[in-house]
């Protein structure tokens, strides 16, 4: 399954000319924007136990590179679901696998849009 996303290479290139200008202002709005898409991704994970929204978080230690994760081992299942079938070791055969239920995609599409203002404002 594919990810779209529109206007990256406009984005790239605004990336591109402020980490030149000002590396530690981009960088501290990629950390602003991790959080939010951190935080949306937890609002929005289907919660049964509590486990993979207890698993999402950030690593925000290297300069202008972050990851947001779900580190829990079924974190790609509930976002992308069940791969026709499932595992037959975990599902009633007559159980149909569990349609994607994204979590996020979602949230990355919702906030990533906070780094894109980052730009609207000191355009101004």
């Amino acid at each position: 399954m594919a990810v779209t996303i529109t206007g990256i290479d406009e984005l790239t290139a605004r990336i591109n000319s402020t980490h030149k200008s000002s590396p530690r202002t981009l960088d501290l709005a990629m950390n602003d924007t991790a959080d939010a898409i951190m935080q949306k991704a937890m609002k929005e994970v289907p919660v049964l136990t509590g486990t993979l929204r207890q698993s999402i978080g950030t690593d925000l230690s290297q300069t202008l590179h972050k990851i947001i994760f779900a580190s829990a081992d079924y974190a790609s299942k509930i976002e992308y679901g069940e791969p026709e079938g499932g595992d037959p070791a975990t599902q009633d055969e007559r159980a149909e696998p569990p349609g994607p239920r994204p979590y996020m995609r979602p949230a990355f599409q919702t906030e990533s849009k906070r780094l894109n203002e980052f730009y609207e404002k000191r355009k101004g």
